[in-house]
């Protein structure tokens, strides 16, 4: 979120039943993928149980180009949940 602008939240069509011994070793390896993802944007990430949040410094005047790269990084993150 930025001021008044939110992204579109993405809904997941894969889940681990509750319960489940191998849930969370699952998951992490569901999810470890966005670190390199992250990573290669040069976005910092923070993760939660269903939750990642995207962080990336901007200053007046590289607005635009930094919300390009959040974009260009949360697409790829996208791309990579969908495939998966």
């Amino acid at each position: 979120m930025m001021g008044q602008h939110q992204s579109p939240a993405t809904e997941l069509k894969v889940e681990v039943p509750q319960g489940l011994l191998l849930g969370p070793p699952l998951f992490a390896v569901y999810c470890s993928p966005v670190a390199n993802i992250t990573a290669d944007h040069w976005v910092q990430h923070h993760q939660y149980t269903d939750d990642t949040q995207l962080h990336l410094a901007m200053h007046d005047d590289n607005i635009a180009n930094r919300l390009t790269v959040l974009a260009t990084c949360a697409a790829d993150i996208r791309w990579y949940i969908r495939w998966w």
